[in-house]
C-alpha cells in the first residue's frame, strides 16, 4: 500500500515508483465482523458474545506439522502463563481454514495431540462460508498448493500470526510466531490493566 508502479519506463529523471502520503488520521479501529463456528464440542462460539474479554486467535489446519504446532505450544505455553484468567479474562480462538479436514472431530484429536488444555480455548471449524467469514473478518490469507494427484491433496500455506483482540472486539495487535508466549503476556496484561 502506498507504492505505485509507473505504467512504463522510467527516464532518467524519473524513479521507478513512486510513495504516496495520505495526510490527515488514520481511521480508528472499528471492531471486528462478528462470526459464528462450531467448538471441538459441537457448541456454537459467537466471536460478539465474547465482548469484555481480551481474544488471541490464530488460523490452524490439523493436516500441518509445522508452523501450526510451533504457534499451538507457544499459546499452550502463554495459557499457563496466564493461569486462572484464561476463560474469565482471556480466550484463545484457534480456528480451522480446512472444512474439508478439520471436523470437530479433527480439531479435537490434533489438540489433544499437542497437550492442551480447553479451559478457555476452543478449536473451531465450519461450512466453507462460515470459515471464510472469519477468515474475512481478520483479514486473513490462506491458499492451496497441490501436493500430488487427487481432490483433497493439497497443503494450506497461510496467515501464521495470532490476532490480539480487546474487550471491544478491536484487532490491537498482530504477534508473530516466537513471540508469543512472553510477549502475548505482556501485550494481554497491558490490556487488561488499561481497561480497568
Amino acid at each position: 500500500p502506498g507504492i505505485k508502479w509507473r505504467g512504463s519506463a522510467a527516464s532518467a529523471e524519473q524513479p521507478v515508483f513512486a510513495v504516496a502520503t495520505t495526510v490527515g488520521a488514520e481511521p480508528a479501529p472499528r471492531p471486528l465482523a462478528d462470526f459464528a463456528l462450531t467448538d471441538q464440542d459441537g457448541r456454537r462460539v459467537r466471536l460478539r458474545e465474547q465482548a469484555g474479554k481480551v481474544v488471541l486467535v490464530n488460523f490452524v489446519t490439523t493436516e500441518c506439522t509445522t508452523i501450526c504446532v510451533q504457534v499451538t505450544r507457544e499459546l499452550r505455553g502463554l495459557q499457563q502463563a496466564l493461569g486462572d484468567r484464561m476463560g474469565r479474562e482471556v480466550l484463545f480462538f484457534s480456528v480451522s481454514l480446512d472444512p474439508a479436514h478439520d471436523t470437530p472431530a479433527a480439531l479435537r484429536g490434533f489438540a489433544r495431540r499437542h497437550d492442551v488444555d480447553f479451559s478457555g480455548w476452543a478449536f473451531l471449524s465450519g461450512s466453507a462460508g462460515e470459515l471464510e467469514a472469519a477468515r474475512q473478518a481478520f483479514g486473513a490469507l490462506a491458499w492451496k498448493v497441490p501436493r500430488g494427484s487427487g481432490h483433497n491433496a493439497y497443503d494450506l500455506e497461510h496467515t501464521t500470526v495470532t490476532y490480539l483482540v480487546d474487550r471491544q472486539g478491536v484487532v490491537r495487535k498482530k504477534i508473530p510466531p516466537g513471540l508469543l508466549t512472553l510477549g502475548g503476556l505482556h501485550d494481554i496484561e497491558t490490556i487488561l490493566v488499561s481497561s480497568r
